[in-house]
């Protein structure tokens, strides 16, 4: 898999992937991060480790999903989970599996670095609240993260939701690693 990260048109796409999948208006796309400021945390019972902006309020759970929420009253929310893998798989089984999935359900595949990365979209309702949702799959060598976005149903972005979306998205995914 090529190595080749995301070029602004890329970024654009995935940025108009997004905006599609959460059934907003278009934005001119995502630049380089300018989160004020970022802090690493650990999900998966100490396995991984994300950077993410210290605007999202972030807490691991008992199974070691990492959630966080952000924008007023934490009204959107963001999960990544790690689907571990097995000990003997090859060494690119997660990005294997990203783009098999992909073709499955005629999504683009973009790369980041060393990451192969899935974005779908969907809407729903939860606790009587109509949602958009985005999901990213992230494979990387023998890992695959998924990472959920859950935001309100509505005409318009956010500023903290546009923010993350226009300035941290791509950052976040980047960061993604295993813990040493």
């Amino acid at each position: 898999m090529p190595s080749t990260g995301f070029s602004p048109l890329s970024r654009r796409r995935l940025a108009a992937g997004v905006c599609a999948a959460l059934a907003l208006a278009p934005f001119a796309g995502v630049g380089p991060s300018a989160a004020a400021s970022t802090r690493w945390v650990s999900f998966a019972k100490g396995k991984v480790e994300v950077e993410l902006p210290t605007s999202i309020a972030a807490r691991e759970e008992p199974d070691g999903t990492l959630t966080g929420t952000f924008g007023p009253a934490g009204v959107n929310r963001i999960e990544l989970t790690l689907l571990d893998h097995q000990k003997d798989a090859p060494t690119d089984t997660a990005e294997q599996f990203v783009e098999f999935y992909a073709r499955q359900h005629n999504l683009a595949v973009h790369t980041n670095g060393d990451k192969a990365v899935v974005m779908e979209g969907a809407e729903g309702t939860l606790q009587g609240k109509k949602v958009r949702i985005a999901r990213w799959q992230i494979g990387f060598g023998k890992t695959l993260v998924v990472m959920t976005l859950q935001a309100p149903a509505r005409d318009s972005l956010s500023p903290e939701l546009k923010t993350f979306l226009d300035q941290d998205l791509e950052q976040v995914i980047r960061s993604v690693r295993r813990k040493k």
